[in-house]
């Protein structure tokens, strides 16, 4: 319903996730009207001075109810007129295993994950944990093919991302994405994994302002509307 959305709302949509942030704090809501996208739409909320999931914006993880070595995602998106970027944020992706975050990086043997983020201006980029990343934190992928791809506050944008698990202790899996229905990235030769107990098992509705440090924080208070649009395997 139009309103709050509420725990047992997000358990009853989302597969009954173990734990969430933002949610109960009552930092997500249902919106219906221009501001939805035809229809009605999540709204998630970014308070002041906020970073990392603690203080703005929500997340959970989505049990698939299985393991798939390739899945696509795709929801529309659309932050609020005069969004202030500041540094960056997390936006949803795929994930799966230990869905590696927070400086968790990955080993081969755990998990990996690939949200999106935005970063300065609104720049475009897939955040992904593998054991191939260059530094503790994840690895940026540009959204890039054709020109950088960028968030335009205030209009609708429609993103996609297909994730290929590579076989174990290979260099061929792959992440591509399309932003507004055009190619933007393509990326191959990865390593996700080098065993067999973990693929893509997640969905990881993540989005906040962060990041850690105040730097990051939101400068006003800010909303990000989103639009379940598809999911592929």
């Amino acid at each position: 319903p139009v309103g709050t959305y509420t725990v047992s709302n997000m358990e009853a949509d989302w597969n009954s996730p173990s734990w969430d942030n933002g949610v109960a704090e009552g930092r997500v809501e249902i919106i219906e009207g221009a501001d939805a996208y035809q229809g009605r739409s999540l709204r998630v909320h970014y308070p002041q001075g906020s970073v990392g999931p603690g203080e703005g914006g929500a997340q959970w993880q989505v049990d698939l109810g299985g393991s798939c070595d390739e899945l696509c995602a795709s929801y529309r998106i659309r932050f609020a007129p005069g969004f202030d970027f500041v540094l960056g944020g997390k936006l949803p992706g795929l994930a799966g295993g230990a869905a590696n975050t927070g400086g968790s990086k990955p080993d081969g043997t755990d998990g990996w994950s690939g949200r999106l983020m935005w970063r300065a201006d609104g720049k475009v980029v897939q955040y992904l944990y593998h054991p191939d990343q260059p530094g503790t934190y994840g690895e940026d992928l540009d959204w890039n093919v054709g020109g950088q791809r960028y968030f335009v506050p205030g209009q609708w944008h429609t993103i996609e991302h297909c994730v290929t698990m590579n076989t174990p202790g290979q260099y061929d899996g792959s992440v591509e994405g399309w932003f507004d229905g055009e190619l933007a990235l393509s990326e191959s030769g990865l390593r996700f994994r080098d065993v067999s107990s973990f693929s893509i098992d997640m969905f990881y509705f993540s989005t906040f302002f962060g990041g850690s440090g105040s730097e990051w924080a939101a400068t006003r208070d800010e909303t990000l509307k989103m639009m379940e649009a598809a999911g592929d395997v």
